[in-house]
């Protein structure tokens, strides 16, 4: 022992303190390892320095290191030997001893010491194996660095220390195996929990392997030459668990016998070692080389034979602690090589159980592809993929880069290339075999595939496993039943993973299949074990048993990728089960279920005794040359138990027969595989003909409890989740099958299907009765209001289900829930499945002969009684159906009765939250009610913000299918994406469902969408729905979807599409409405079931017949749908060749024991890739948001709830999208709107100032103009859905930049030439101005010296001034006013002088009281509200329009009266209204303009008048005639309003031209300046005086011009009223008008609209700055930037005298005239100052500058605190000769559309006139607000328009016209333009009117609210406060 130690010592390196590697010797004689030495030097302070890290002897220069081969090879030897197993802490002392490197720091000592570790021992282990330093060093620690230095713990006290120190988790020590943190716990994708070391270096992976082969060298070691080695090693590996030992409470005695006997068996063992080493170094190498063979070989029965080896030991006493210590070694070992297994695949992290099913079917970049493994990390993601589509190759899978057949063809090559010329004996000889194996590249092995599935399953959590575990019983592959734990020695019964695996069989008497939960179905089970190892494999014959189509269920040797080496299925029972499918060539009539028994059944005593337990049969194989004690043991256990045994020798052929009936020996030996399986097979029919044992899974759980084995189900969640689950169930139980729904759902059933049915009807009125619409609509409304109270009576408080229920998914866990949803559905599924069945097989047999008595022809009344079976028999099914789905329904529809009943629960409120949670976390949520085929909208919606308020906003890729019942639509989608919808024959899926799939981040970019929405949907034709529904249930199904989706998979089963006609047809139909409506949802057709791999080259011509098929139905369904399109490929994108895929069938074979096919699942990859892509390949494709999506829903539903959903459809995405344009439009043209009128401002001004006559558009307007135009381009690029807008928009923006261009220049030119007329005028008011001056001069003159008083001086100014005038109006030319009064009359009695009596009706009517209001008096529009007495006898005209406002019912109205005359005029009156609101517009206009009244003037009202009637004659919407006496007694009201305007616009003129008035304005500014002169002021003096009169005029009239503008900017952006749309407008008006309910003025509204809204926006920017502080603010702002520009312009005229001054050679004085030139050239643009008003003054001499400049800046001072004092109190009022007001800048600004509906008269609420599209407002009115009566009745008609296009009433248009309102448009152009939908709002704030202003509605139309016209009663209930609230819910919503 001592020379062993010694050699030990002498071969330890004395920095690492292992066994030398390429040792090396230094000068002082010390050994090292080559990269410990110089790791060492490098990590001294002083790297100049070089010594020995031993005797510390220090070298001047770097030594030179020699190799010291001897070492080396002993060194390999002890590496080999069984001596270096002993743990580290057996050389505890020398370790301690050892020098400690001084690269370790103190700190680290001491950090090392305080965690409670030794840093003696663990400091050197720590630097060498992980590198650790200093503390920084330990930041970079974590699991991977534990599981390295894990080997060195010597006590279970260091794990904790060791964690805290390496920055873990102590639980990682406790459970001795790797955990996630939170973060790893929330990895949002298996791909990204699995990709943390891609980029691991070659020469790494290298060095790791060979760390891995010398760790399996060290364990296996030696041993198999020698039996005491294994006893060595077993008896080193109790010295290094003494402590546990301790705990198991070993005798002290023992332990010392046990250590003895090691020490002395170890240096026995050494000893020899030692001499072999001395003996020979090619024995040596030998050996060496025959180690790593054999240890090879050994690597995968190292167990087999450690416990052959410990039967062999003598020793008996020890033997069973031998053999445990082997098992904990080999479990060590196994532990070590699964977490290396992990970390190759990447996934170490999600162990255990931490990889979710929400993280598996997240698509990725990677989950688009379907390509073979590059790298290990591939594996799972590829495995999941696979196995989600069903594709049974997913076991083949291995790395392309372990067998890449190209690498080993060219090695080879590599080989022969070099080889020597080799014998035949030499070729055959096993030495020349391994000398090339040797010298070729090592291939390395492979993950075997059930080492993958195992891995997977083991980091799968409960229900991701339950997932796997389905998907692998579809593919017919056998499941794991006990899983033993590669860490523990603990063994799993995943009993909760088999819950979702149904089995299926078919009974040969019945002929019926009968499914049920795997768990449940009481069947036989047949074991199969193997005792020792075996050629023959007991899966393969398993195989060959179960399934004659060589589908191996169970995986063996001779599957692509077995080997050896497999670690994880030791152990392991898997279980498949047959299922007969009903035929004769059946292998087992019933149900067996087969277990599978992995490795030597003698390692797996638990394992066989629980299989012995539960087996009805049990099959061993085996070999009587490798059965031992325990084998026989074992088999004696079998054989005396009762049940049937069978043995299969491997080593025999033929065997006597038995002496025992159930006991029976088969040799399988050279034997033919047809005949064993068929011996086989008879003998297990035969004994499980005599067995009757039988068990189901739930059953075994009781017998793996009663074994110590883990059961999943025994888990605390599982537990509270099946408790809270039972807990439901029991109170179900309570009531009856049929009666639970009933009982409780009460909010489903009949009174669910007729409140569906009344709010379907609410969209669909009827004719019932002798009934208005509104009067029917509010019946309707008022039923259903009463089924909800009913229904809210029964439902609340809630029921002790729901209670529970809702209890539950509110308070419990995450985890809890879904345990809790998974038992219900099991428990619901047990309590309906019998009873469903059973119910559904009596009603296809009673279909079944219905169908036959029809072929038959029999008698109806039988056929009848069979129908009306039927009914009973489906309704029975219905009542006996109760699923999660009906309770979750439940769910929604407490929602919904809440929201109407106004229930305040606290419990109800988070419903929506928990639907969320539930589609977020994988579940499907119904988005059509199935049995209702209704659409819970409120609910929905309420969901869909709960799930956006959790993911955000995100976009949706919405993904619908259609197709036939039981055509393989949810199958599909649940291949495609891993999902869970209901598949089944026949009608699984009811309604739509709709779930969601996350999309990486990672290409969200590029796909363009966040998420994809999938919707599953019921099939078409279904055979349930026959005889209760018709094609507009599949119409509104088809419908529904695709309009909902961005792409619709079209599923056909088969491949001929003459066979689907009929959907074709409803599909085409159903894009086509899409096309109508402006939406373009995509689609792809797939034929599955089709029998040819190549089916896609083949069927060509199947192609070209479907395309004709489409363009035919197109064709079809465009008839129906009233539009000319011929192709289908004009109603959407479609390429026959791309987007049509052929499946080929789902099943390899016949079911129900055939697999699926794996073409199936390639198609299905393909077809997933291109769906995925679809959204970047089309750009069309508008991807919707939550938001949007939710309102598409809306949409798209209540359209289908209408009859005619093309025509009423309404986008609310698109209004919402274009009321955000026409803010947008209004902020445009606003921009340039103001824009040019600052522009006009300034060209006015230089005009005025100049004699400029040149008029263009600035650069400013075109620079504004560009840069908006910029501005809308970049809008409509941003958002795809406003491009169909775009143009009209453009245009619109040119028409309008155009016109204010226009209009610009016309002001401008009329000013030009009102100005040149007025040149003669203003030359002889300068002369008299100038004559005046000269007189006052010399006056004054006179008057200085005498010094007179004020009075004096007024008397002598009032002397001159007579004078003056007197003189001035005889020079004066003046023309006599035109009397206007008098040419109104000359020119209507010239124009109507052929009417009788039209001098004394002008005479009379102009100088009555009738033409003394103006329009504009805030009351003028009363007078034309009713049209004067005296023209009802001058009108005549076609009732066309009288005729319209009748509608007209199919019943007959006993009503009929001869409507009197005056009701057609007032009938009549928008006609005369719309041609006085165009004259009154003229009138305005000229108001506003600076001319001279003119004869013309009339002339023009009279032409206007003229025009407007010829216009009525002409269109095809009036074809009026007229009278020749309405049109005089029109003009003649016309043009008497007209006079007063007319009279004032000329006042003003004359005010202003007239030299006389003028000067005579102008009376008290001369009087000023002649008392200036009199007083002896300079000449400076005077002009400072003059000039500062002069600007006071200007800037005042500038800032009031500027104010103007401003105010209406600022009350554009600040008054809610104005500051958006023309429709926030109009609903800000309704409110005013109904908190003043003032009758009048709603009337003015009504009638005159364009007025009104005028004056409504004067009164709001009246309000807005009635306080004074808007307007003070604006001018003292403005008064502030004319002052400075003042100032400026003052300077730079004083500087330009300046300069002129220095230029001069004389000290002459300059005149004024050259300083006020250039002071009026600098404010041209801004100020209104003409060099001409200056002529008087202007030859004033300037002396001193300074002073010049001192006495201009007091006069600008004093002129602006004049003028700050006048605009302190101003008011918009006193606002006088400005350009434009503020309203009537905001009128224009606002005026958009003023059309009118042809029904209700209301406004088209479109801010842009001239729009694209209808024209169409939110909300109508009641038609009787416009007058209009039933036919031949005195009664008011309160229908509204949105009502009335519902029902299927008529209206007449004449007496011989009648239209149905549903066809409302083809009544004429003015119906045609309008978009009325059906709508199902209250309108409160109509019928409040109506109610409120009965009698005066009644007074003005002369008619009743009577009859057919009768008031609803439900509208009395209204309140004012109703009213308003509506108005401000509008406001909100803007809708």
């Amino acid at each position: 022992m001592a020379s062993a130690l010694c050699m030990k010592d002498q071969l330890t390196c004395r920095v690492c303190l292992e066994l030398l590697e390429d040792p090396v010797d230094l000068p002082c004689g010390h050994t090292y390892c080559m990269k410990c030495i110089l790791k060492y030097w490098s990590h001294l302070d002083n790297t100049e320095v070089h010594d020995c890290p031993h005797c510390k002897n220090i070298f001047q220069c770097k030594p030179v290191l020699v190799n010291n081969t001897l070492f080396a090879q002993m060194a390999e030897i002890m590496r080999k030997s069984s001596f270096i197993t002993s743990s580290p802490n057996q050389d505890e002392e020398e370790v301690r001893d050892a020098p400690v490197c001084k690269k370790i720091s103190e700190a680290l000592h001491r950090k090392v010491k305080d965690v409670g570790l030794n840093p003696e021992y663990w400091m050197p282990i720590l630097n060498d194996h992980l590198g650790v330093t200093d503390l920084k060093s330990l930041e970079n620690l974590g699991r991977e660095q534990y599981c390295q230095v894990e080997g060195y713990i010597r006590e279970q006290n260091e794990r904790g220390p060791l964690c805290k120190l390496m920055n873990i988790s102590h639980e990682y020590a406790k459970s001795e195996m790797p955990q996630n943190n939170r973060e790893e716990r929330e990895s949002p994708t298996l791909e990204n929990a699995t990709r943390e070391k891609n980029n691991e270096s070659e020469e790494g992976s290298m060095e790791e392997k060979k760390t891995l082969r010398t760790l399996e060298y060290i364990e296996t070691g030696k041993q198999r030459e020698n039996g005491e080695n294994l006893m060595v090693s077993l008896d080193s590996k109790n010295v290094e668990n003494q402590d546990q030992a301790r705990t198991k409470n070993l005798s002290k005695k023992e332990e010392i016998c046990n250590k003895e006997q090691s020490n002395s068996k170890a240096e026995e063992f050494n000893n020899n070692n030692i001499n072999k080493t001395e003996t020979s170094i090619q024995e040596v190498l030998g050996g060496e080389k025959q180690c790593e063979r054999e240890v090879s070989e050994s690597k995968n029965n190292n167990t087999e034979i450690q416990t052959e080896q410990i039967n062999d030991t003598s020793n008996t006493e020890n033997r069973k602690e031998i053999k445990e210590a082997a098992e904990r070694d080999n479990r060590e070992k196994k532990k070590k090589d699964f977490f290396l297994l992990l970390e190759k695949m990447h996934i170490v992290n999600l162990y255990p159980k931490l990889m979710e099913k929400i993280q598996v079917i997240v698509i990725s970049k990677t989950s688009k592809s379907n390509t073979q493994p590059e790298n290990e990390d591939d594996l799972p993601r590829l495995y999941l993929q696979k196995l989600i589509m069903m594709d049974y190759r997913m076991r083949n899978l291995i790395c392309d880069k372990i067998y890449d057949n190209q690498i080993i063809f060219k090695e080879l090559q590599s080989q022969r290339e070099t080889e020597t010329q080799l014998t035949l004996d030499d070729f055959l000889s096993d030495t020349t075999s391994e000398d090339l194996t040797e010298t070729g590249t090592p291939y390395p092995e492979h993950i075997h595939p059930m080492d993958l599935q195992m891995a997977l399953l083991h980091c799968a959590d409960d229900f991701l496993r339950q997932y796997l575990y389905s998907k692998l019983a579809l593919c017919q592959y056998a499941v794991p039943f006990l899983i033993p734990s590669p860490c523990t020695t603990e063994i799993e019964l995943p009993l909760w993973a088999f819950h979702q695996i149904n089995s299926s069989c078919k009974s040969q008497e019945t002929k019926t299949y009968k499914v049920f939960p795997a768990v449940q179905v009481e069947t036989q089970i047949v074991s199969f074990i193997r005792l020792g190892n075996s050629l023959v494999s007991k899966s393969k014959i398993m195989n060959m048993v179960l399934n004659r189509q060589r589908h191996s269920i169970f995986f063996n040797k001779d599957c692509r990728g077995s080997t050896r080496g497999c670690l994880l299925m030791d152990g392991v029972v898997e279980m498949s089960w047959y299922n007969p499918g009903g035929k004769e060539d059946d292998i087992f009539e019933d149900c067996i279920a087969f277990t599978n028994l992995h490795g030597d059944a003698r390692n797996y005593d638990r394992q066989v005794s629980f299989l012995n337990d539960i087996s009805a049969v049990n099959v061993v194989l085996l070999s009587d040359s490798d059965l031992n004690e325990d084998g026989k043991a074992i088999l004696k256990g079998y054989f005396e138990s009762p049940q049937p045994l069978i043995c299969l020798h491997t080593d025999k052929e033929a065997i006597q027969a038995n002496k025992s009936g159930i006991k029976l020996r088969i040799g399988v030996k050279n034997r033919n595989e047809a005949e064993l399986t068929d011996e086989l097979v008879s003998v297990l029919r035969s004994f499980l003909s005599q067995s009757k044992k039988t068990f189901h899974l739930e059953s075994c759980s009781d017998i793996a409890l009663r074994h110590g084995f883990l059961v999943d189900e025994e888990s605390k969640n599982c537990k509270e989740g099946k408790a809270l689950a039972d807990k439901l169930a029991k109170c179900l139980k309570k009531r009856k099958l049929l009666e639970r729904k009933e009982a409780f759902l009460p909010l489903q059933g009949h009174m669910w299907h007729k409140w569906c049915q009344k709010d379907k009807e609410l969209y669909r009125l009827k004719q019932k009765g002798n009934k208005s619409i509104e009067q029917y609509r509010s019946d309707i409304e008022t039923e259903k209001k009463k089924i909800r109270e009913d229904q809210l009576k029964r439902a609340f408080p809630l029921n002790e289900l729901m209670t529970s229920l809702i209890k539950i998914l509110s308070s419990q866990s995450q985890q809890t829930k879904q345990y809790f949803l998974q038992w219900l559905m099991v428990f619901l599924d047990d309590m309906s499945r019998d009873a469903v069945s059973e119910l559904q097989l009596r009603y296809h047999e009673k279909l079944s002969e219905l169908l036959k008595k029809q072929k038959n022809e029999e008698s109806e009344q039988r056929k009848d009684k069979l129908q009306s079976d039927l009914d009973t028999l489906s309704s029975q099914i219905t009542d006996s159906s109760l699923g999660l789905e009906h309770i979750l329904r439940e769910m929604g529809q407490i929602f919904e009765a809440s929201k109407t009943g106004r229930v305040n629960d606290s419990y109800i409120s988070s419903l929506p939250k928990i639907a969320a949670e539930l589609i977020m976390s994988g579940h499907p949520l119904e988005l059509m009610d199935g049995d209702a085929v209704y659409v819970p909208v409120t609910w929905i919606s309420s969901v869909l913000d709960e799930v956006k308020e959790t993911l955000g906003d995100v976009r949706l890729f919405v993904l619908s299918v259609l197709g036939l019942q039981s055509s393989g639509k949810s199958t599909l989608l649940n291949a495609m994406f891993g999902l869970q919808f209901a598949v089944s024959a026949g009608r699984c899926t009811k309604g739509a469902f709709m779930q969601l799939i996350k999309i990486a981040e990672e290409i969200r970019d590029e796909v363009k969408y966040n998420y994809i929405l999938v919707v599953d949907t019921e099939g078409l034709r279904a055979t349930e729905l026959s005889n209760k529904t018709t094609l507009a249930h599949d119409n509104e199904l088809a419908t529904f979807v695709i309009g909902l989706g961005n792409l619709t998979i079209i599923n056909i089963f088969g491949e001929n599409p003459s066979e689907i006609q009929d959907i074709l047809q409803i599909v085409v139909q159903a894009f086509l409405r899409m096309k109508k409506v402006k939406l373009s949802p995509s689609c792809v057709f797939v034929h599955q079931n089709v029998g040819d791999t190549v089916a896609r080259e083949k069927n060509t011509d199947a192609r070209r017949v479907l395309q004709q098929n489409l363009d035919r139905m197109t064709r079809v369904a465009a008839e129906e749908e009233e539009c000319n399109i011929k192709y289908f490929n004009d109603v959407i994108r479609f390429d026959v060749n791309d987007q049509t895929y052929y499946f080929v069938h789902l099943w390899e074979g016949n079911p129900p024991m055939a697999p699926p096919n794996p073409s199936y699942s390639q198609n299905v990859q393909d077809l997933k890739n291109d769906i995925v892509n679809a959204a970047k390949q089309d750009p069309t494709c508008n991807i919707l948001k939550i938001s949007q999506f939710k309102i598409r829903v809306k949409d798209l539903w209540k359209s289908l709830l209408t009859e005619n959903f093309v025509f009423n459809f309404k986008n609310s995405l698109e209004i919402a999208a274009y009321r955000k344009l026409e803010e947008k439009y209004l902020d445009w043209t606003w921009t340039l709107r103001s824009k040019i009128y600052e522009v006009q401002n300034k060209t006015i001004n230089k005009i005025k100032n100049t004699s400029n006559t040149q008029v263009s558009i600035s650069m400013e307007v075109e620079e504004t103009y560009t840069k908006v135009k910029e501005e809308i381009g970049k809008y409509f690029a941003d958002d795809e859905k406003l491009i169909q807008w775009k143009s009209n928009i453009e245009t619109r923006f040119d028409v309008l930049k155009n016109d204010l261009s226009t209009e610009m220049k016309k002001t401008c030119e009329e000013l030009i030439k009102a100005k040149t007329s007025r040149q003669k005028v203003d030359e002889n008011r300068f002369r008299h101005e100038e004559k005046l001056m000269e007189q006052s001069k010399e006056l004054a003159e006179k008057l200085r010296t005498t010094n007179p008083t004020e009075d004096e001086l007024r008397e002598e100014f009032e002397k001159l001034w007579i004078e003056w005038e007197k003189e001035a109006s005889r020079d004066c030319i003046r023309q006599d006013k035109i009397n206007i009064v008098k040419d109104v009359q000359d020119i209507l009695y010239e124009k109507f002088k052929a009417m009788p009596n039209a001098p004394d009706k002008i005479q009379t009517y102009l100088t009555s009281d009738q033409s003394a209001t103006f329009h504009s008096n805030p009351d003028s529009t009363k007078k034309f509200s009713i049209i004067p007495s005296f023209l009802q006898t001058v009108i005549s005209f076609i009732p066309l329009r009288r005729k319209t406002k009748q509608p007209s019912y199919k019943v007959k109205c006993t009503l009929e009266t001869i409507p009197k005359l005056s009701d057609q005029y007032i009938e009549f009156q928008p006609i005369t209204n719309k041609i006085a609101e165009t004259v009154l517009d003229y009138i305005d206009k000229k108001k506003k303009e600076e001319n001279d009244y003119n004869s013309a003037h009339i002339h023009e009202i009279l032409k206007l008048v003229s025009q407007k009637m010829s216009a009525y004659k002409e269109e095809e919407e009036y074809k009026l005639s007229f009278k020749q006496d309405y049109k005089f007694e029109l003009s003649l009201q016309l043009c008497a309003i007209a006079i007063e305007p007319f009279t004032e616009m000329q006042k003003r003129f004359w005010e202003k031209n007239d030299p006389v008035l003028y000067l005579k304005s102008k009376r008290d500014s001369y009087y000023k300046m002649f008392k200036t002169l009199c007083h002896g002021l300079t000449s400076v003096n005077i002009f400072s005086e003059y000039l500062g009169s002069k600007l006071k005029t200007a800037i005042h009239q500038a800032v009031c011009d500027q104010v103007c503008i401003d105010v209406a900017n600022i009350v554009r952006q600040n008054h809610p009223p104005l500051k958006e749309s023309k429709i926030k407008l109009e609903y800000h008006l309704l409110k005013e008008l109904a908190e003043k309910e003032d009758f009048e003025k709603f009337c003015n509204y009504i009638e005159f609209p364009k007025i009104f809204f005028k004056k409504y926006i004067s009164s709001c920017v009246d309000n807005y700055c009635k306080d004074n502080k808007t307007l003070k603010t604006i001018s003292s702002q403005r008064l502030k930037e004319f002052e400075s520009l003042v100032s400026k312009a003052a300077s730079s005229a004083t500087k330009a005298i300046e300069k002129v001054i220095k230029a001069q050679q004389d000290n002459r004085k300059m005149k004024v005239k050259v300083w006020l030139d250039k002071f009026c050239k600098e404010l041209e643009d801004s100020l209104v100052l003409p060099g001409s008003d200056f002529r008087h003054v202007e030859h004033l001499e300037i002396g001193d500058l300074n002073f010049l400049q001192d006495s201009m800046s007091k006069a600008v001072a004093q002129v602006m605190r004049e003028l700050n004092k006048s605009f302190d109190c101003i008011s918009l009022t006193e606002l006088t000769n400005v350009k434009e007001l503020p309203h009537d800048i905001l009128s224009k600004h606002l005026s958009g559309c003023w059309v009118q509906c042809p029904f209700c008269a209301a406004i088209c609420t479109n801010s842009i006139e001239g729009h694209d599209g209808d024209h169409s407002v939110p909300f109508h009115r009641p038609i009787a607000v416009n007058g209009w009566r039933f036919y031949k009745t005195e009664y008011l008609c309160v229908d509204i328009c949105t009502s009335s296009v519902a029902s299927d009433r008529f209206f007449r248009v004449s007496d011989t016209e009648i239209f149905p309102y549903k066809e409302y448009r083809k009544a004429g152009p003015q119906y045609a333009c309008w978009n009325i939908v059906p709508d199902e709002s209250e309108l409160k704030y109509w019928k409040w009117f109506v109610c409120n202003f009965q009698v005066q509605l009644e007074e003005k139309y002369k008619k009743k609210f009577d009859g057919l016209g009768k008031i609803p009663t439900a509208w009395k209930e209204i309140k004012k406060e109703d009213a308003l609230g509506e108005t401000e819910k509008l406001l909100l919503t803007g809708s």
